[in-house]
């Protein structure tokens, strides 16, 4: 399942240990989040070059919400890509 559009960008305030959360509706088996650096202006990954992306393990792990913080800094999080590889029932 993949949550993304063109140029369509969340963010956060300057926030201490900024946060953003996707509530899945139920509990699934979740393998990996990929977050993507966008190569436009609409918004930059510091950590991840324009363009690539870095995968994030979960191992199966079982759950029902997706969350992504910026733990101990004060700063705008952003989020353009992100992709949650995920066992949904058949």
């Amino acid at each position: 399942m993949v949550f993304m559009a063109m140029c369509s960008c969340t963010h956060t305030k300057a926030n201490y240990n900024p946060w953003w959360r996707l509530d899945l509706l139920k509990t699934y088996k979740v393998f990996s989040i990929i977050i993507t650096n966008t190569v436009d202006i609409c918004a930059v990954i510091s950590s991840i070059p324009g363009g690539f992306s870095s995968t994030f393990q979960c191992n199966g792990m079982e759950g029902r919400h997706v969350n992504v913080v910026i733990p101990g800094r004060s700063e705008h999080l952003t989020l353009c890509e992100v992709e949650v590889v995920m066992m949904i029932d058949v």
